[in-house]
């Protein structure tokens, strides 16, 4: 998903993995879950949707916390 690190600090490479699953597997059942909801009324449903949005957010801010050393400019570096 990125290239290889150079010593940073901030960036771990487990975190990154952990990003990338939360939000695969939220993705997932988000979707459906939004599709199951035109056809099925079920309130969990509802929440799964969400915890989905919920949980993709979470992930991209665990990507911008991961990948904040690696995007700054490099004068900003200390």
């Amino acid at each position: 998903m990125v290239p290889r690190t150079r010593d940073e600090k901030h960036y771990s490479p487990r975190l990154e993995e952990v990003t990338y699953w939360l939000l695969a597997l939220e993705t997932s059942i988000r979707f459906i879950s939004e599709v199951s909801t035109s056809y099925i009324t079920l309130k969990i449903l509802d929440w799964l949707i969400i915890l989905g949005s919920v949980s993709q957010v979470l992930a991209g801010f665990l990507f911008i916390y991961n990948m904040w050393s690696r995007v700054r400019s490099l004068g900003k570096q200390t």
